[in-house]
């Protein structure tokens, strides 16, 4: 179960939310979140050089719990290091689930500072995913498990792996990322979801699904015959009475029913 997190404007994200979230892909999600105009966008998600690792696991949702790593050169006398096991510690005041949000301070990236043990015991203390700036190894065995990696990409060594940081702000491909940021993620990518609309872009997913669906079954099923016109336009009306009935709902502050669609079907 999740608990409940006050979000900015007292807005709580529950397990209804979360389990909604997590069933539509990160393109559904960011789709939805343009509706409310809470940022430009070309933010929000992290660049493409992080790649889903698993491409075949599901989505994952879940609130940052960051780090800062290092793992070329030997480190010396006054190099600031945190035991990991401070991370995990600290990551008990996140509500669950969560993702390990890790900024690998060395350019280029050197040692695979994640793996599978580090995946376990990330895992033991609810974290789903390791989203990383750095390399990843392990692989086969951390998929195995379950659990997901998204990371810069794959090396057979740990280096001089150490933790630097925890429970700081971090960057990642152009993304800063602060303790608790809610984050989803699959084969197609990593984006931020922001915690003052996460209800609502919960609520919409499943009719924009299904608009989106629409769309393409109208050229699938006309082929070479079909009204271009006539399909754009019925779905960029179903699209603006979505966007038109939950950002009102949001701006209400009326809670949506993650139960029922929005639009008469």
């Amino acid at each position: 179960m999740v608990a409940p997190i006050a979000a900015a404007g007292g807005v709580e994200i529950d397990a209804e939310v979360i389990e909604k979230l997590a069933a539509y892909p990160t393109p559904t999600v960011s789709n939805v979140i343009e509706f409310f105009e809470v940022r430009p966008k070309d933010e929000g998600f992290l660049g493409a050089e992080i790649k889903a690792l698993h491409p075949d696991h599901p989505p994952v949702v879940g609130f940052a719990a960051t780090a800062t790593l290092r793992s070329a050169a030997e480190p010396h006398a006054n190099e600031k290091e945190t035991s990991f096991a401070r991370l995990l510690e600290m990551m008990q005041d996140l509500p669950e689930p969560r993702i390990a949000v890790f900024q690998d301070l060395d350019r280029p990236p050197r040692g695979g500072t994640v793996g599978e043990c580090v995946a376990t015991a990330l895992s033991a203390f609810g974290a789903r995913a390791v989203v990383t700036s750095g390399y990843a190894r392990d692989i086969k065995e951390v998929g195995q498990r379950g659990f997901s990696f998204f990371a810069r990409g794959i090396s057979p060594s740990h280096g001089y792996g150490r933790t630097v940081d925890v429970m700081i702000p971090v960057e990642l491909a152009n993304q800063r990322i602060s303790p608790g940021t809610l984050i989803h993620a699959d084969v197609s990518g990593v984006i931020i979801v922001p915690r003052e609309i996460a209800p609502w872009v919960a609520a919409a997913l499943e009719d924009f699904e299904r608009i989106e669906r629409e769309y393409c079954a109208s050229f699938d099923r006309e082929g070479p015959k079909s009204d271009p016109w006539a399909i754009m336009e019925t779905a960029h009306k179903k699209l603006a009475a979505l966007q038109q009935k939950i950002v009102g709902m949001w701006k209400r502050g009326r809670r949506p029913d993650l139960n029922k669609t929005l639009l008469d079907w």
